[in-house]
């Protein structure tokens, strides 16, 4: 098998006198997939919490959050808009061949997994919250969840019953717009007790139809 000539976007391999054409980036995608895939199993967990978390996902939080964060609408719109146009291009494609419209199939996947994990997965990868925490949750019967489940639940009741009389019903709660000043400070000062570092600010938004993710 060799290279027998390549237009812009793929190479022309030729087989036993037949023809068969490759996506050429996706050749790139497909590889630094597998590298992703590799890293976020054989680095240890320091390269995570230091360099990754610490380094390199604070310049791209800083980035989205200056570039993309006005945004008045969830980002994940604009992701599934992209995907929707990139399956309808592949369709209209189609009649390139087989070979080279799955090579861009799997060039576009290999594309999703590696941004993925550079924009945010390696950071599943970081110390455990329980152990982070120092928590055993092997020592956790089923009287501890229900005490915790009671005192949470008496909680709740004492903070409604101080709630403002046009606020105590659930249809006048859920018709409150929360915004991002709503809840930042409460979300820093919690991660701040729990001694865990703060990278970005809190965005919401409010994601139609109800149940979307």
């Amino acid at each position: 098998m060799k290279k027998q000539g390549y237009k812009a976007h793929n190479i022309t391999l030729t087989k036993h006198g037949k023809s068969i054409s490759y996506h050429r980036r996706s050749v790139f995608w497909l590889g630094a997939a597998i590298l992703m895939l590799i890293l976020s199993n054989v680095l240890p967990v320091q390269f995570f919490e230091h360099i990754y978390y610490n380094g390199i996902f604070r310049i791209f939080r800083v980035a989205y959050d200056t570039v993309l964060g006005w945004s008045p609408f969830p980002m994940i719109y604009l992701i599934v808009v992209i995907v929707l146009v990139r399956i309808v291009k592949w369709f209209n494609d189609w009649k390139i061949g087989f070979f080279f419209q799955a090579s861009r199939l799997l060039g576009g996947v290999g594309m999703l997994i590696t941004l993925f994990y550079l924009l945010w997965g390696f950071n599943y990868n970081q110390v455990a919250l329980q152990d982070r925490l120092e928590l055993n949750l092997e020592e956790v019967s089923k009287e501890d969840i229900e005490m915790e489940f009671q005192r949470a639940t008496n909680l709740l009741r004492e903070e409604a019953q101080q709630l403002p009389d046009q606020y105590t019903s659930d249809a006048s709660i859920a018709s409150l717009k929360i915004t991002d000043n709503d809840l930042r400070v409460d979300v820093e000062r919690a991660l701040a007790i729990l001694g865990l570092p703060n990278k970005g600010k809190v965005r919401v938004r409010q994601l139609w139809p109800n149940g979307f993710l």
